[in-house]
């Protein structure tokens, strides 16, 4: 229930501020309101210190629920909320909407040392902010998680936000460029400003590559006004709103703009490897929970096996070998376990799914951003 509040509370804010935007206010008024509700609930719902920082959040959008109610009174514009909902239409998308469940650093197998990082970086400057700015540690900023393709960094972005407990704000590059030509500025600045009306939050820029291409290294017209606006939005991020964290992904951090990655920006590169030998044991593990198995399956030998795969690999891996022992039980009983047999056969048919020049180009672009 709680992620449910904090869900709808991103979602009222959102259109709060498309109808402060189009000078609504009214509506503005109203979707305001409705956020705190919805924020005081998750507050109701959550351990101290937490909920006090809950309610502070509350207490801030019902004092936007209130200016909002005064530029209201104070306006002669006449068009009526409805009418302004009717010509400039409600917001539909769910653009910076984080539907599922928050998750932990528990619920990822692996990454220590990543996790650490992290925790030096965000969490431990978030939870002891006093303490921080004692010794000039600012909480917030830019973190960029690179690495290939199928290791998790979308769900560690997704972890980071559930370990702080604050709304989730993500962005995806096909999103904003199919969805909004035209007005990808317009909507870029809108998710900030979204989230800037919350005391703390996480904004989590999916592809970052395609929405910050190498300046001419793409021939539309639309893509150098989105990297300014971006780059206008996030600068000087630490010290316009140190409660906000802004989190980004790529499969190719090479194809981005050398411009997001100063100081101030993505100002901290983090690489997300390949799951090592512990890892892979126990993302098999994790995707072979409740699983009839025959006793000679081995998780030691499967992680050995598996070298060079990716959490993604192996996940399907996994599901490919159950899939075997399904079809059997579905023809002949459900008395069928899954063999060392059955693992043995899929791992003969398949292959890692990325190539050793792959993750060759990573650790070189890894030394050069160290």
């Amino acid at each position: 229930m709680n992620a449910q509040h904090l869900q709808s509370a991103q979602a009222h804010i959102l259109k709060a501020v498309h109808y402060r935007e189009v000078q609504a206010y009214d509506g503005a008024h109203k979707e305001f309101l409705a956020a705190t509700r919805h924020m005081l609930n998750a507050a109701k719902e959550c351990p101290m210190p937490l909920k006090l920082s809950r309610r502070e959040q509350a207490e801030k959008l019902h004092r936007l629920a209130e200016e909002m109610k005064l530029k209201q009174a104070a306006s002669s514009n006449t068009r009526g909320y409805n009418l302004v909902a009717e010509e400039s239409g409600e917001p539909t998308s769910t653009l910076g909407i984080e539907q599922e469940e928050p998750i932990r650093f528990s619920e990822i197998a692996g990454l220590d040392e990543v996790k650490e990082q992290v925790r030096l970086k965000v969490i431990y400057p978030f939870e002891h902010r006093e303490l921080a700015e004692r010794y000039r540690i600012h909480a917030g900023g830019g973190i960029l998680f690179y690495g290939p393709p199928g290791v998790g960094k979308t769900l560690f972005a997704r972890a980071v936000a559930g370990e702080l407990g604050v709304p989730f704000f993500q962005v995806k590059a096909s999103d904003i460029l199919s969805k909004f030509v035209g007005e990808a500025e317009k909507n870029i600045a809108k998710l900030f400003e979204a989230a800037r009306s919350l005391e703390k939050a996480v904004i989590f820029i999916d592809e970052v590559e395609k929405l910050l291409p190498k300046r001419g290294a793409t021939n539309s017209s639309v893509m150098p006004r989105v990297v300014s606006q971006i780059l206008e939005e996030v600068d000087g991020f630490q010290g316009r709103h140190r409660g906000l964290l802004l989190l980004g992904n790529t499969n190719t951090p090479w194809l981005i703009d050398e411009a997001m990655l100063r100081p101030g920006r993505f100002d901290e590169t983090i690489y997300i490897p390949m799951p090592d030998s512990e890892a892979r044991r126990e993302i098999c593990r994790m995707n072979l929970v409740d699983v009839p198995m025959a006793d000679d399956v081995s998780l030691d030998e499967l992680a050995l096996n598996l070298d060079g795969y990716s959490g993604a690999d192996i996940a399907h891996f996994c599901y490919r070998a159950c899939s075997m022992a399904f079809m059997d039980a579905i023809e002949h009983g459900d008395g069928r376990l899954v063999t060392a047999q059955d693992f043995a056969y899929v791992l003969e048919r398949s292959s890692p799914s990325v190539s050793p020049k792959t993750l060759a180009r990573f650790v070189e672009f890894q030394l050069s951003h160290a």
